[in-house]
């Protein structure tokens, strides 16, 4: 049996991944607006879970830190001055 044979994995940029078991949801998801995530050895790659066959977004490792980093720092807090209101273009 060959790899594309099974329907559970899928091509995800050029890497091969494990439909069922290789993305990642956080525990703070709540309903049905969702992210999910799985890190490849070449990148990040994400994707809406309620279309789970639909467009991805991919991002280097490095990329994906920084994004990391800030969420951390409290760079994309809603209520911030900046996000989330009528100030943003």
């Amino acid at each position: 049996m060959q790899l594309e044979d099974i329907p559970s994995w899928i091509d995800v940029g050029g890497m091969m991944v494990n439909n069922d078991i290789a993305w990642r949801k956080s525990t703070f998801s709540q309903g049905g607006d969702c992210l999910e995530w799985v890190i490849g050895s070449d990148g990040v790659y994400i994707r809406d879970s309620k279309d789970p066959a639909g467009a991805r977004l991919s991002f280097t490792h490095s990329e994906w830190k920084a994004f990391i980093a800030g969420v951390k720092g409290g760079e994309a807090d809603l209520g911030r001055p900046g996000i989330g209101d009528a100030s943003t273009g």
